[in-house]
Formats: structure tokens, sequence, C-alpha cells
């Protein structure tokens, strides 16, 4: 074979020739290669991975209502359907801790004990405790003639002073289970005041002291519209615990 000018190519020269050729065609596959593997949007789409769907997280499910029982003792004139109103709007404070009271026992109070003129009248309620329940004894009157240091703190933060008259009460009975009871202001005249009062003793049934915050249930505010988020969380800590130790009756919710 010869060149333009004439002269042969050599062995060496066709082998220096397909050597170069050999050169530029593995090269260009290498960088369209390359070029797939590093632009996969511009080169390569056939190859591309479409995205994969992420799981869907599930929802958690709601923690099951903790029912706590109340053996109500009440004037026999208070008919079921008022009680149960009552305890129902209480039940309105305690749904976000997942909380809820249901009467499970109605007992008769006679006007002798209805009226609490001292500190002595309302231990003597004790007498008529059910066991594994808590007790919520409706009374026509609350005298107290001696207030104690908790109710003149609490009164003092709302700028009130102790008037002689209570709205509630909340008695301990460490012998007895669950170691405490309720009285509650609650008559039909007044049956508008009988639901928060009620829903504020039951809180120191679940171990929750007096409130500074006025619009707390827990205070003696005359505005009261709720728990906050740490008194909510204790509630239902303290409620299963009631029932855990068998203080009081299983109730189905």
């Amino acid at each position: 074979m010869r060149a333009s000018d004439g002269s042969e190519f050599t062995a060496w020269d066709r082998l220096v020739r397909v050597g170069l050729v050999a050169s530029v065609f593995v090269g260009t596959a290498v960088l369209l290669v390359s070029r797939e593997a590093w632009l996969p949007g511009v080169v390569g789409h056939a190859h591309a991975q479409p995205p994969q769907a992420q799981p869907r997280a599930e929802a958690a499910a709601p923690e099951p209502v903790v029912m706590l029982p109340l053996a109500v003792h009440a004037d026999p004139a208070l008919d079921d359907a008022l009680l149960n109103a009552w305890v129902d709007t209480a039940n309105g404070f305690y749904a976000p801790a997942g909380v809820q009271f249901r009467m499970i026992e109605r007992r008769p109070l006679d006007a002798e004990h209805r009226t609490l003129r001292n500190n002595r009248a309302r231990h003597n309620l004790a007498r008529r405790l059910r066991d594994r329940a808590i007790n919520v004894f409706f009374v026509d009157e609350i005298h107290d003639p001696w207030p104690s240091a908790a109710t003149a703190r609490a009164s003092a933060r709302v700028g009130r002073t102790p008037s002689g008259r209570l709205g509630g009460a909340h008695i301990p009975k460490p012998n007895r289970t669950p170691g405490s009871y309720v009285i509650v202001l609650g008559t039909r005249e007044r049956s508008q005041f009988a639901p928060v009062g009620l829903a504020h003793e039951l809180g120191h049934v679940l171990g929750s002291p007096h409130h500074p915050d006025p619009a707390n249930i827990m205070s003696y505010g005359r505005d009261r519209t709720g728990f906050d988020e740490e008194q909510l969380r204790r509630f239902r800590i303290r409620a299963r615990r009631l029932i855990r130790r068998r203080q009081v009756r299983r109730v189905a919710p």
C-alpha cells in the first residue's frame, strides 16, 4: 500500500494507524457510558430509576378511655337524669385526659345530712361510704365557720375572702378505699354550678391541688373553663393507678 506521496506503508505504519483508530473508537464508547452513568437525567432517561413511594406512617390508635365508678348520694327528689347530666358535663373537662366517670350506684341522702354546718358533719358522711367507688355527696348547704389555710390561700389568689360557705369539699379517708370522698353543693336551684364543683372535687381525688390561674377548674375563680396539659397527664396516670391497684371497680367504657 502506498501513501499519497507515492511512498509505501511499512508494516509498522499500518499497525500504528490501526491502533489509533481502535483507540478513538474505545474512547468514544467510554465517554458515552460515562455520560449515561453521571447524567442519567440528560442521557439515560430510559435507565433512570423512578422515585420509590415512601410508606405512609400509620396513625397511632387512640388510648382507651379510663372509666371510673361513682357512688352518688343525693336528695331522692333529684332524678337520675339530672345527676347524670351533671356527671356528663364534668366529663367534658376530663375528656382530653381520656378519663371519664360513670354513676354506677345511687343512694338516698336524707335532709339531716344534706345541710353540713361544720367540719364534723362532713366527716360523719364517711359512715355511708361504698367501697371501691368514688363517693360523691350532693348536698344543700356546706357551712365553713372555720376556713382552712388552703381555703384562705385559694380565695386570696382570685381576690376573694372566705365567705363561710363552700361549693364543695374533698375529705381524705385513708382507711377506706379509694382513700377519700367528695361533697358537692348540688341542688336543683343551683344546678348550673354543680358540674364545675364536681369536676373540681374529682380533680382533688385524682391528686391535683388548687391552681393559681382563675380560669383553671382547680382554682376558686368565677369563670373556670378547663385543666392544663400537666393536670390532664397526671389525671390519666392517677386514674389508671386506681384501677390497677383495685382501689375502684372496673367499669366498661
